[in-house]
């Protein structure tokens, strides 16, 4: 897990040199930083790909569950609030 929490700071450092703004958040959960997160930004829709991850499949499920709508089309999940 350092090694991938590693990368993500790399990434998120790449990105912000090549001009991108980038929220890096720490948190407890996944699925509560991400609400917070859609909250804070005023966020309508959240556009993803399917997950294949199981862990990261369930935190969007909660997300799901907190109020947030979701859509689904092929290869592509459409998340928006109601």
């Amino acid at each position: 897990m350092v090694l991938v929490w590693s990368a993500m700071r790399h990434f998120a450092a790449d990105l912000r040199d090549q001009g991108w703004t980038v929220d890096y958040i720490q948190t407890e959960t996944f699925s509560s930083a991400l609400l917070a997160w859609i909250q804070e930004q005023g966020i309508q829709e959240l556009r993803l790909m399917e997950p294949v991850d199981r862990g990261f499949r369930r935190s969007i499920e909660r997300v799901v569950d907190a109020g947030v709508e979701r859509a689904t089309a092929p290869q592509l999940e459409r998340i928006s609030r109601r």
